[in-house]
């Protein structure tokens, strides 16, 4: 298992977009999307876009003060390019110029993709829909507005995942003594996941056998225990279309091989300790096969058990 360093990641956000989710709510996925922006930015202007809006429906049905203070906010300096909305983007001491507006509303107004003019903060929207934040993402690789993109993403959901193409993410997970048990068996699903084989095309479309089934939507429980006793291999579009608990995936790999029409790049697993030591923890992390990057804030020297 490789523990790898924050400064070995500098240099692979640069002109790419990565998309940070989260195990749960709390799981240090705006602490890392703070320190990719940092980072990225050394190889000029970013990106920030989000899909849909961080809050609950109850509190978002106006751009008042009040409903944007409850709204997530992330700094952004000058070039900085943002997803949000006309209102948000007034709000903001930042000063936004419009670039372009977004097909589309959310719940907080027009969207729009801004440039920040000054340091600040800016409450983070996007799109419900998949085809607006491609939309975005193509409009600033096409101007060459932001040398690299960063894609916030919920909390414990990674459908947003396959919005894009050419993405890799960074997974993040705060772990304690009373949750480590059920942490690692999700990394563990999660390096499986990640490793599923690439399908061939041609056999996707023509299935040599009967005992191979394509299928377009979700990998759900109820799906994979509809599917015949002769079916042997399930070919997804990704693994983000599977919607199954680490037992119910378990159950389905027993009998069952998982392949998938296109391959997410997995960058890193950022690993927040809470009452917990690296040291006591490295011989289970040592049986997984995907990068992990301690939280460089509380660990300055991730090579290094403190």
């Amino acid at each position: 298992m490789p523990i790898i360093s924050a400064s070995s990641l500098q240099t692979q956000l640069a002109r790419r977009i990565t998309a940070f989710c989260g195990f749960s709510k709390g799981s240090g996925k705006t602490t890392a999307l703070s320190w990719a922006l940092q980072t990225a930015r050394q190889a000029g202007p970013t990106a920030l876009l989000t899909i849909g809006t961080h809050q609950a429906p109850a509190q978002s049905r106006s751009a008042s003060s009040d409903s944007i203070s409850n709204l997530p906010q992330l700094r952004v300096e000058p070039g900085d390019i943002v997803l949000t909305t006309l209102p948000l983007a007034k709000w903001s001491p930042a000063s936004f110029e419009v670039l372009s507006l977004i097909p589309g509303r959310s719940s907080q107004g027009r969207l729009i993709l801004g440039r920040a003019h000054r340091c600040g903060t800016v409450s983070l929207t996007g799109p419900e829909h998949f085809s607006s934040l491609r939309l975005a993402a193509d409009l600033i690789w096409r101007e060459k507005w932001a040398a690299s993109v960063c894609l916030d993403g919920a909390a414990n959901r990674m459908t947003q995942l396959s919005a894009l193409p050419r993405l890799q993410f960074i997974y993040t997970i705060t772990v304690n003594p009373e949750n480590w048990k059920a942490c690692f068996t999700r990394l563990k699903m999660l390096e499986e996941l990640t490793g599923l084989s690439k399908t061939d095309a041609a056999a996707d479309k023509a299935p040599a056998d009967s005992s191979a089934v394509s299928i377009s939507g979700p990998l759900t429980d109820s799906t994979a225990a509809a599917l015949p006793d002769q079916i042997k291999t399930v070919i997804i579009d990704d693994f983000s279309k599977v919607f199954l608990n680490p037992e119910q995936w378990n159950r389905l790999c027993r009998s069952r091989a998982v392949k998938v029409r296109r391959s997410i790049r997995l960058l890193a697993v950022w690993l927040v300790l809470r009452d917990m030591r690296p040291d006591v923890i490295a011989e289970q992390l040592n049986a997984l096969r995907i990068p992990i990057l301690f939280n460089p804030f509380e660990i300055n020297n991730p090579d290094i058990p403190v």
